[in-house]
């Protein structure tokens, strides 16, 4: 049979296309010194790389966000290390001063000093890395700390957002990237200051140092779908009242989950159902709210382990206490109206009631002596300040005719306290730098290895490549050459 010269032509410009195309991608590949550019070159291969493109995009991500806790944390790190250089300065004036030695000159230059740590310590508390306020929780946008013309210290951070903010540090796991200016400064420990004029000399202990939760007929009703749930009444732990709210929660239909936070204060609702719940906490009924710190705003609990938590701290309830004559003294609550005069040791709650109850939270106030104390003298019970623990030194340095070594004394063990809060939070921000370096060194380990992957997926073997080229060229030469040769036949011009 005889073979057309035509066919022959069109098998002929077949095969020179196709070592053209071939040579063309080999080109394409050593230029971008890939073996998978489309995918069309390998459907499997391609999408292999996108998949681990896309993890890589996530560990990029994840070691941006473990730089920023590195970052912040050595932030945290210089600021804690000078806030203990100061109150060790603070201790260091405070027992200079409750040895008695102190003549005036050396008290006004005392006064200076504390002022001065108060205000390094505002700027401390201040502090900004980018355009973030390392301590302004989760309004980082604006100055957490005011200082007053009295040299006290104003938290002015809302109190819903006090907590510090996280981020994710790997998949699942989220990391605090900065700390509240609660956290660093108070300390959610009650605590008596005594005012510095007082001419009390005695020393004054709590029963407690935490409130107790006293649930009574004025706040013992959850509503939830709808239907009233009635706590028993009693006084309880944040613990035990949060398991006892689970109790009656579960009574309706298990799958519910109520803890509490001692350090913040704060109670959390999850949902374990496979339905979906509210709490009316809006309901006029539901009076348990107040009490476990959410706003009146009714909360949809997603199932399956949505949750709802309190809205605010539930321990910031404070009392102070003022000396009447005859042995009684008078108190107020929250800064509220003073009450009728209280019996001084009567055995009873601050209050003067033979129980805890709402109004008291379980705190009693004893005075080791009753001598020297004085119509007019003045103690606060509230959460433990830095802050305010040094303006109660200042005042003292600062009144010359009281010149009160007796309170710098009894209250030396208050920078102790401050000092351990530094320490603690000393300790947490270094075992998060350590926890950040070993996960910088597992996130590069991932990433060295997936980009491993795409390359030995992806990437050309260059040596091959240039060997393919090499023999492709020889090829399309010598095609080149038989079609210059064919282009002088006329006949085929003519077939053309």
């Amino acid at each position: 049979m005889r073979i057309a010269d035509r066919f022959k032509y069109d098998l002929f410009m077949y095969q020179f296309n196709n070592v053209k195309t071939s040579l063309d991608r080999i080109q394409e590949q050593m230029a971008k010194q890939k073996r998978v550019l489309r995918p069309s070159d390998d459907p499997v291969a391609y999408a292999i790389s996108v998949d681990l493109r896309a993890e890589s995009v996530i560990y990029d991500q994840l070691e941006r966000n473990i730089l920023r806790v590195t970052t912040f944390g050595k932030v945290y790190d210089t600021v804690f290390g000078t806030m203990k250089d100061l109150l060790a300065e603070a201790k260091s004036v405070a027992i200079n001063h409750a040895a008695g030695s102190m003549d005036d000159a050396l008290r006004k230059n005392a006064v200076k000093q504390v002022e001065s740590i108060i205000e390094q310590l505002v700027a401390l508390g201040n502090t900004v890395v980018g355009d973030t306020y390392v301590f302004g929780g989760k309004k980082s946008n604006s100055a957490p700390f005011r200082l007053n013309p009295d040299y006290s210290v104003d938290f002015i951070v809302p109190e819903g957002a006090e907590q510090g903010n996280d981020i994710f540090i790997d998949r699942g796991n989220k990391a605090q990237y900065t700390i509240s200016g609660r956290d660093a400064f108070y300390n959610r420990s009650k605590t008596i200051y005594e005012s510095p004029n007082n001419k009390y000399r005695g020393e004054m202990i709590l029963n407690t140092t935490d409130l107790a939760y006293v649930v009574d007929g004025t706040n013992n009703t959850i509503y939830r779908n709808g239907s009233a749930i009635t706590l028993t009444q009693g006084t309880y732990t944040g613990a035990t009242l949060a398991s006892e709210i689970q109790t009656r929660l579960n009574e309706l239909e298990t799958g519910h989950a109520v803890t509490y936070d001692a350090s913040t204060r704060r109670f959390t609702f999850a949902n374990n159902t496979t339905n979906n719940i509210t709490l009316d906490w809006s309901n006029p009924g539901s009076t348990a709210g107040q009490m476990l710190g959410f706003s009146a705003v009714d909360a949809t609990v997603l199932a399956n382990g949505g949750w709802d938590k309190s809205d605010v701290d539930t321990g910031t309830t404070s009392f102070q206490v003022e000396i009447l004559d005859n042995g009684y003294y008078q108190y107020s609550v929250n800064g509220g109206a003073m009450s009728g005069p209280v019996a001084i040791n009567g055995g009873t709650f601050i209050d003067g009631s033979t129980e805890a109850n709402a109004i008291n939270r379980g705190i009693r106030i004893t005075f080791i002596t009753t001598e020297g104390l004085t119509e007019g003298d003045s103690f606060e019970i509230k959460d433990y300040s830095i802050f305010e623990m040094l303006k109660n030194l200042r005042d003292t340095l600062s009144d010359p005719l009281s010149n009160n070594a007796n309170w710098s004394r009894t209250n030396i063990a208050k920078i102790d306290e401050g000092l351990n809060i530094i320490r603690r939070n000393t300790a947490y921000v270094g075992t998060n730098l350590q926890t950040m370096d070993r996960l910088t060194e597992a996130n590069n380990a991932r990433q060295n290895r997936t980009a491993k992957i795409i390359s030995d997926t992806m990437d050309a073997d260059l040596a091959q490549l240039a060997t393919e080229y090499s023999n492709l060229s020889t090829i399309y030469q010598s095609l080149m050459y038989s079609f210059t040769k064919i282009q002088e036949l006329g006949l085929l011009n003519f077939l053309k």
